[in-house]
């Protein structure tokens, strides 16, 4: 089951921005599956509230599901509501798709969003 899907095709590689938006698929990418799971598993977990970065390395890891792994980067000591680190891994979920992988990071103000291979 599919949550955010769009079938683009691409080489095995593919690195596109836009809007803050760095698409960084290729066949070493989370499974498309996987990575609609993690998002939704972790959104549905905390549909209200903030995500807080208080991981020094300044990136927190949200969730992990399969092959996907999904982060939130910011300053230390920072938060932003889940609704919005949501939207933003849903930008990626819904734009970077190839070859059935989905990867890449996007960037608002001093934050970034990813989705990677766990």
């Amino acid at each position: 089951m599919k949550f955010c899907t769009t079938a683009l095709g691409f080489s095995s590689l593919s690195i596109r921005a836009l809007a803050g938006r760095t698409c960084q698929t290729s066949g070493g990418s989370p499974t498309a599956d996987d990575a609609n799971w993690v998002e939704a598993y972790w959104h549905t977990a905390n549909l209200n509230g903030n995500v807080y970065q208080n991981n020094p390395t300044g990136c927190s890891t949200l969730n992990t599901f399969g092959t996907a792994s999904i982060n939130f980067c910011g300053p230390q000591g920072s938060s932003q509501p889940v609704s919005v680190v949501s939207a933003h891994l849903v930008e990626i979920l819904l734009n970077c798709e190839s070859n059935g992988r989905i990867g890449g990071r996007n960037q608002w103000d001093s934050y970034h969003a990813d989705v990677f291979h766990s």
